[in-house]
């Protein structure tokens, strides 16, 4: 009975070894960060009720990036722009990629609207726009 408990037991042993072997763990290369904006191009003027396209360019860190999102927050700032990359792949070539977006919105009333677009940790790229009836 003995030697089939030690069998058991080296049975058990080997097959936990192989299993858990660091070839076999998966990876998960999925990252998302802010992207550092290059250049904001936005119209001067705009009407009430109408689509402004604010043009975004940005950089991305390396070739698995690709345009996520815009996100848009409030602070004592006023409303911050952030432009958010996805990073998919664990083997990435290492070239800085510029891509561009629009980053749409729709004024509902007249005034002077500023948009602050985040481009880098410490600075912001601010832009305004005057709408009008």
């Amino acid at each position: 009975m003995r030697t089939y408990l030690n069998l058991f037991f080296a049975f058990l042993f080997i097959t936990m070894n192989t299993s858990c072997n660091e070839d076999d763990v998966e990876v998960d290369c999925i990252t998302g960060e802010a992207a550092i904006i290059n250049e904001v191009e936005a119209p001067e003027t705009a009407k009430v009720g109408e689509v402004v396209s604010i043009e975004v360019t940005f950089s991305m860190k390396n070739t698995c990036g690709s345009f996520a999102e815009f996100k848009e927050s409030s602070t004592e700032e006023g409303k911050i722009i952030k432009v958010l990359v996805s990073y998919f792949g664990c083997t990435c070539g290492q070239a800085i990629i510029e891509d561009t977006q629009s980053y749409e919105f729709t004024p509902e009333s007249a005034g002077v609207y500023q948009l602050n677009f985040r481009s880098s940790t410490s600075e912001l790229t601010t832009i305004n726009i005057e709408v009008t009836e």
